[in-house]
């Protein structure tokens, strides 16, 4: 869950509001990361939630292979498309 809270846009956005510096050398202090307030949930809706997340994960996971090996195959693809054009 907590991973999931993380890799949210609220919290990117709640990291990058705290940034301090130039855009080239900005730092954010770890007091201001562990400032970040998570929700947890009860006990009854983490078992609720936990199959849902799993679900989620097994098709990102799905979906990044079918990414990769479409990127593979458009790449085959053009290279023939290239030599049948020469």
């Amino acid at each position: 869950f907590i991973y999931y809270r993380l890799k949210s846009k609220y919290f990117s956005d709640y990291v990058i509001s705290g940034a301090q510096g130039s855009a080239n050398q900005a730092s954010v202090t770890l007091e201001h990361i562990f400032g970040f307030k998570v929700i947890m949930p009860d006990k009854k809706n983490k078992k609720n939630l936990f199959p849902i997340l799993i679900k989620i994960n097994e098709s990102i996971s799905k979906s990044t292979t079918e990414n990769y090996y479409l990127s593979l195959l458009k790449e085959l693809l053009l290279s023939k498309l290239a030599t049948l054009q020469e």
